[in-house]
C-alpha cells in the first residue's frame, strides 16, 4: 500500500455489505502508533512495540464508502 496507495476494503453482514475505496497515506507520528497499540493491545502487543519501526499506520486521504443491500438502492458516502 505504500507503493500503490489505491486501496479497497469490503465487508459483509447478513444481506448488507460495504465497499470503501480511496487512497491512503502513511502516518509516521509516534502518537499514531501509540493510539493503534492502545486500541488493539491483544492483537498487536505480542508482535509490535511502539518504537520498533515494524508497524505502519495508514489513513485514508480521501475515500468513498458505498453501502449495498439486497433490498435497497446503494448509498454512497464521501469520507
Amino acid at each position: 500500500m505504500l507503493k500503490n496507495p489505491k486501496v479497497e476494503i469490503c465487508g459483509m453482514i447478513k444481506d448488507t455489505w460495504i465497499r470503501i475505496e480511496g487512497e491512503v497515506k502513511e502516518d509516521t507520528r509516534r502518537e499514531a502508533r501509540v493510539a493503534m497499540m492502545n486500541e488493539y493491545p491483544i492483537a498487536l502487543g505480542s508482535m509490535y512495540h511502539v518504537d520498533d519501526n515494524l508497524m505502519t499506520v495508514l489513513y485514508f486521504t480521501h475515500a468513498t464508502a458505498t453501502i449495498y443491500s439486497i433490498t435497497n438502492e446503494p448509498k454512497e458516502i464521501s469520507l
